[in-house]
């Protein structure tokens, strides 16, 4: 990505105004980790997963033993004028899924709000990085932010709507199989529990991990826009850390040629940040 030389010049100006040697860089300041914003998305997305297992629980669970009843009754030998539970587990299946549909458009409507609130935090450890090295504030044209939220919404929607459409399926073949193996209601009622708990462990991967995802990529372009092209692997020094990213733990890379872990917070759920190198503020980085 290139930097015009008049954002270098404007840097330069800035600093001898403050009184600042040309070359006399300090250390970066520590870039942070949305970790708040992160938890907050997760809640958002929790509440999701928690209406979708309120709407199993009043529409499909109350069924079940209905629907056991009339397995048993439509056994050969027994009386016939039973209806197709078969039929009847679609139905309350796609019946689970109506009712889903108001809480999936509340959920969706916060979406993009919450990339503007990574993109402006973000943004703030930028500027502190820039101000600890640099001394003075520094800002460029981010042409290509609304393309990157736009692009964070639509990825995000498919996300969140497949945590239900998915829970919702398996839930739909577990009932089915379930009832041709002529399983108890109590039995199904708690695979069933089991799968919505999972869509939750589900919602909370999804959350950090496109929290994440989202600040890596803002963190790669804010640097490359200013011509910065290396910096130093941090991780979060925790129990959480993987191996494979505690090796990259102060060492340097290039953003356009990462490790095998891709750059900091494009691995799954990796929290990873990179601090940039600077050399100077006439030449942000070396090649």
């Amino acid at each position: 990505m290139a930097v015009d030389v008049f954002t270098f010049e404007r840097i330069e100006r800035r600093r001898k105004h403050a009184g600042m040697s040309r070359r006399k860089l300090r250390k970066p300041a520590k870039w942070l980790h949305p970790r708040a914003i992160e938890r907050e998305y997760q809640r958002h997305l929790g509440r999701y997963a928690n209406n979708l297992s309120r709407v199993v629980n009043e529409i499909i669970v109350p069924e079940l033993p209905a629907l056991v009843r009339a397995v048993d009754a439509d056994r050969p030998g027994d009386r016939k004028d039973v209806f197709n539970w078969a039929t009847e587990v679609a139905d309350l299946v796609e019946e689970a899924a109506i009712g889903m549909e108001p809480y999936f458009d509340a959920t969706i409507v916060l979406v993009e709000p919450f990339a503007f609130k990574v993109s402006e935090y973000n943004q703030e450890q930028w500027q502190k990085v820039l101000r600890s090295v640099l001394g003075v504030d520094v800002f460029v044209a981010e042409p290509w932010l609304e393309s990157l939220v736009t692009s964070f919404r639509i990825e995000n929607v498919k996300l969140i709507k497949d945590i239900s459409d998915k829970a919702l399926n398996d839930i739909e073949g577990l009932v089915q199989r379930g009832l041709r193996a002529g399983q108890r209601h109590e039995e199904l009622a708690k695979q069933i529990q089991k799968v919505t708990g999972f869509a939750k462990t589900r919602s909370q991967i999804i959350a950090r991990d496109q929290i994440s995802k989202l600040n890596g990529n803002l963190t790669r372009l804010r640097q490359s826009g200013l011509g910065i092209k290396r910096y130093i692997w941090q991780t979060s020094l925790d129990e959480r850390v993987r191996p494979t990213h505690a090796q990259n733990e102060g060492v340097e890379f290039k953003w356009n040629d990462p490790p095998g872990t891709g750059n900091p917070g494009e691995d799954v759920l990796c929290r990873c940040t990179g601090d940039p190198v600077f050399e100077s503020s006439s030449g942000l980085a070396g090649v």
